[in-house]
């Protein structure tokens, strides 16, 4: 079969333009690759965005992190609006702005670093040597939320979260925000 500068024209274009359109219709990840991070390093927290969200820097750059096994009441949410004690687990999170802190990202295949939804890195956080993705739930401003499966310290976030329940600690102090944090884990 003997090719025209036409018919190679033709073709060229119909690639392009179908790697152009995958890429703005959600196909950019084949284009785009986050930056994968050491697993285990030191940052300093720039700000908190929420109570399980917050931007640290890393090589020099802003990364936003999402904390692994924790979920905090809304209070940026587009749909949601605030939600019982959403403030105050946001509050919890503020505090650790300008501090340096200790991440521990989740390994996987690929990309290097395990991510969520919104293609955040999840992580473990350590803030003077305490689990501040346990301290969290302990205090009754997060609970307990698996992402796709077992995890690391998922035994010990369950406990902390049973704890603050039965303590009544936080948002299980609150009757109502109890009952709209079961419904919210539905």
């Amino acid at each position: 079969m003997r090719f025209t500068g036409k018919t190679l024209f033709i073709t060229s274009t119909t690639f392009l333009v179908a790697g152009l359109a995958g890429g703005f219709m959600g196909g950019y990840k084949t284009f785009y690759r986050a930056p994968a991070f050491e697993l285990v390093q030191n940052a300093r927290v720039l700000s908190a965005t929420d109570g399980d969200t917050f931007d640290v820097r890393i090589d020099g750059r802003p990364v936003r992190v999402r904390l692994m096994g924790v979920d905090t009441p809304e209070t940026v949410h587009p749909t949601k609006g605030a939600q019982c004690f959403g403030a105050e687990a946001s509050a919890e999170t503020k505090k650790l702005e300008r501090t340096d802190v200790r991440i521990e990202f989740l390994p996987a295949d690929w990309p290097p670093v395990k991510r969520d939804q919104f293609d955040r890195p999840l992580a473990y956080v350590y803030v003077g040597g305490k689990l501040l993705n346990e301290e969290l739930i302990r205090k009754g401003l997060a609970h307990q939320y698996t992402h796709r499966g077992p995890y690391k310290h998922q035994g010990a976030l369950r406990a902390a979260e049973k704890e603050a329940r039965d303590v009544g600690v936080g948002m299980w102090k609150d009757s109502a925000c109890a009952l709209e944090s079961a419904r919210k884990r539905r």
